[in-house]
């Protein structure tokens, strides 16, 4: 199960087209690249027609979160002033920048959000010398320019009315009211390159979103040339705190007593429940059962506390601290049943191969009683409805169940 659980971070890390990162830099967290730059897509405009230098960094494109939301690119522009640096200075997104000065000339090498057109301001003393703004034009090797996050697959996000600007959606869920008649509330942030609102304030901007009805504005570029865009989503009018599910499949059945084995195939049944009670805990239960010549059931309570996000929240790791409930009827008739503690943990990888809304969760059981064996491991693949291979493994010294197979759950009810 350990190498297991290493061969999916790997292949995760080699299935991306570049390196992905998932580091803190104070307020921004270096995250995946999911759309290609293109830099020369992005043109630098001077205003003044000085003579100052502006050059693209090569391999300067970062992916960055803004908010821990909103996907952005940045890259390093690289502004060079044919005189000494004391006398100037530079203001980008309500930040100072002061230049280096090198053989008579001044130099900054300035990280630039590309889907944020923001102007950047060079003074000399108290005066604008240059005004340097960013537009985007999609060249003819340039197929796609629009990326709506991963967070907002759940819900359906759709923008239109920008279809040739680079752009930028992410989305951040709420529920309201009180339990059993919750409502979902969506927070969508989203940044584009070349547009902003009519009144000039800066990107990223908000919709707020409580049910299907959509989001309509106008923006304008520095051409003044106007858009009408809208934003459409699809959330259910309530949200719902307990989900139960139901699977089933075929698994082959081991029994071991004094020695004598009995191994068969049979039909396994499970349920699923989760109990949401905030924001990455949650209350969740368990029953396995299956009968042939013998008849196994084992059922958990479990507290799950998602710990740890990583790789750009594309990985989460929870723990599952609870108890369960073991019968096991032998083929000669003896009759266990037990209270036993193993604790376990899962990792889930969302939306793994690029597929939107599925999930692949490697789990695992482990109990340290010297009274007993046990051991259950999972490997589930799928969005509501899933597969699930599966391995229970129960036994003392004179006698065990070994379960393993697969199954296929599927959704049957939600409450509260």
């Amino acid at each position: 199960m350990n190498l297991l659980l290493l061969l999916l971070l790997n292949f995760y890390a080699f299935s991306q087209e570049r390196s992905v990162h998932d580091l803190s830099l104070g307020g921004l967290r270096l995250a995946e690249q999911r759309l290609p730059i293109a830099l020369q897509d992005f043109i630098l405009k001077k205003e003044n027609r000085s003579h100052i230098k502006l050059q693209w960094v090569k391999d300067s494109v970062q992916w960055i979160r803004l908010n821990e939301v909103l996907l952005m690119p940045r890259a390093k522009l690289r502004i060079q002033i044919p005189f000494t640096a004391s006398s100037f200075h530079v203001k980008y997104l309500n930040k100072v920048f002061l230049l280096q000065s090198y053989q008579g000339k001044a130099s900054l090498d300035l990280w630039v959000s590309l889907f944020r057109a923001e102007p950047i301001t060079i003074l000399k003393g108290s005066e604008v010398f240059e005004v340097i703004t960013l537009s985007a034009e999609k060249s003819k090797q340039t197929t796609n320019t629009q990326l709506i996050d991963y967070s907002c697959a759940p819900w359906s996000v759709e923008v239109s009315g920008l279809d040739d600007d680079y752009l930028s959606v992410g989305c951040q869920f709420h529920r309201s009211g009180k339990v059993g008649a919750e409502v979902p509330h969506l927070e969508i942030l989203w940044s584009a390159a070349s547009y902003r609102l009519e009144d000039n304030s800066p990107s990223p901007y908000y919709a707020s979103i409580t049910n299907s009805q959509p989001v309509e504005f106008e923006v304008i570029n520095s051409k003044k040339e106007k858009r009408k865009v809208t934003i459409k989503s699809k959330l259910p009018k309530r949200v719902k705190r307990l989900r139960v599910g139901f699977g089933l499949g075929p698994h082959q059945f081991k029994t071991m007593e004094n020695k004598a084995t009995e191994d068969r195939w049979t039909g396994s049944y499970f349920l699923y429940s989760n109990l949401y009670l905030s924001e990455g805990v949650s209350l969740r239960a368990f029953d396995a059962y299956t009968r042939q010549n013998a008849t196994f059931n084992n059922a958990g309570l479990y507290y799950a506390t998602e710990i740890s996000k990583f790789f750009d929240n594309r990985f989460s790791f929870t723990t599952l601290i609870g108890a369960q409930i073991l019968t096991y009827k032998t083929p000669q008739g003896d009759n266990f049943n037990e209270a036993i503690f193993p604790q376990g943990g899962e990792i889930v990888w969302q939306h793994p191969f690029g597929l939107k809304n599925y999930r692949m969760t490697v789990g695992l059981f482990f109990d340290l009683s010297q009274a007993h064996t046990y051991q259950n491991n999972w490997l589930r693949f799928g969005t509501s409805t899933f597969v699930e291979v599966n391995y229970i493994k129960w036994g003392t010294e004179n006698t065990q169940a070994e379960l393993w197979g697969f199954s296929v759950g599927f959704p049957i009810f939600e409450l509260f």
